[in-house]
């Protein structure tokens, strides 16, 4: 993520680069995910060419650190669909999630939670396929992007609101 980070700072005009602090670009890693859920007109400073090669997702050799029931409900979601899916969080430091905003006690610090996408597939056709899984945990949904949340833990449902 911090060579994301790096390639969002070099989007930058210059004299915006020089303007950041250093805590600002500690957490650029968390706008980079913000950036690339909305289309290049909404961020008219950056270079939307450079702003391209920031698309990446979470490689899947990570994969491998999630638990189980997790790739596994990521593995059924991907054979249903017939497309790959974009893990955009997975195993986060406690630093991480808190620049995420996520919970204290989050399933990320432990490796039980993935945040994911399906290009061309909507949010709640997402949800509905997860919800009807064996053995499945949480899901969960933010606002204003197309990403789900399924972790290994107690079943349960959460939708962020918009405010």
């Amino acid at each position: 993520m911090l060579a994301a980070a790096a390639i969002l700072f070099a989007c930058l005009p210059a004299s915006a680069q020089s303007a950041l602090k250093p805590q600002d670009i500690a957490s650029l890693d968390i706008m980079v995910r913000e950036v690339i859920e909305q289309p290049p007109s909404a961020h008219p400073l950056l270079d939307s060419k450079k702003l391209a090669v920031i698309a990446a997702p979470v490689p899947r050799s990570s994969w491998s650190k999630l638990h189980p029931q997790v790739r596994k409900t990521l593995s059924a979601v991907e054979k249903k669909f017939g497309r790959r899916v974009e893990v955009t969080s997975g195993c986060r430091s406690r630093q991480a999630n808190r620049k995420a905003g996520g919970a204290r006690r989050s399933l990320h610090l432990d490796c039980m939670a993935a945040d994911f996408r399906v290009a061309g597939v909507s949010k709640a056709r997402l949800v509905r396929f997860v919800s009807a899984l064996p053995g499945r945990g949480g899901i969960g949904t933010y606002c204003g992007n197309s990403i789900v949340h399924v972790d290994a833990g107690p079943v349960r449902n959460w939708h962020q609101r918009c405010r």
